[in-house]
């Protein structure tokens, strides 16, 4: 699967061309160390009726902690609003196989979710520490990716963004988390909420 989350936007380009109307197999795809068997095959398909979908095999065991993973693995297959949802899901993967390199970075976190719907969904945050003479230090969550809103509203009231002088979204929180296992946390709930809105329509 290192193929998939390592892939660039040209080989994602020509996989998105290859799966319009049909299902493209691929054999013998390599998986994290935590599952038996560690290879299975990998399906991707786009349908009119369908949109975007990721299949894999059956029957595979996890001793991981990836919602979303186990998502997929439980029910075989997963679906996507779009392409780009669909590749950042798999991208999202990687902290299966580097965990060690994902813990070290306390500045940074890819966090998964499975929505009320049943479908995985993978949100990167970047924190950074800001501050002035009138606010003092605060910890703010750069949204490094998300999965798209489909139909919803995307405004900044509906979606609990903020967008920072720099054009960067980060989500929004009052008061603002003076610490950094603060706003670790507000990202996750501002995850969970944010997957149930895109379900749902309501963000709470």
């Amino acid at each position: 699967m290192e193929q998939f989350i390592n892939g660039n936007n040209v080989q994602f380009d020509w996989l998105k061309s290859q799966i319009q109307e049909r299902l493209m197999t691929f054999k013998d795809v390599s998986l994290p160390a935590s599952c038996t068997p560690n290879r299975c095959r990998l399906g991707f398909e786009f349908t009119q009726a369908n949109g975007y979908k990721l299949y894999i095999d059956k029957n595979i065991s996890f001793a991981g902690n990836h919602a979303g993973f186990a998502a997929l693995l439980a029910r075989g297959e997963a679906s996507f609003r779009t392409c780009d949802d669909m590749m950042a899901f798999v991208k999202g993967l990687a902290c299966l196989y580097s965990p060690q390199q994902q813990q070290s970075d306390p500045l940074s976190l890819t966090y998964p979710v499975v929505s009320p719907h049943g479908r995985p969904m993978t949100f990167s945050f970047k924190y950074e520490k800001v501050g002035s003479i009138l606010t003092g230090s605060i910890w703010r969550a750069f949204i490094v990716n998300s999965p798209g809103y489909g139909s919803r509203s995307t405004s900044a009231s509906d979606t609990h963004r903020l967008t920072n002088s720099d054009g960067r979204l980060y989500v929004c929180w009052k008061p603002e988390p003076r610490r950094l296992d603060e706003i670790t946390e507000v990202s996750k709930m501002w995850a969970k909420a944010t997957a149930k809105y895109i379900d749902t329509g309501v963000f709470s």
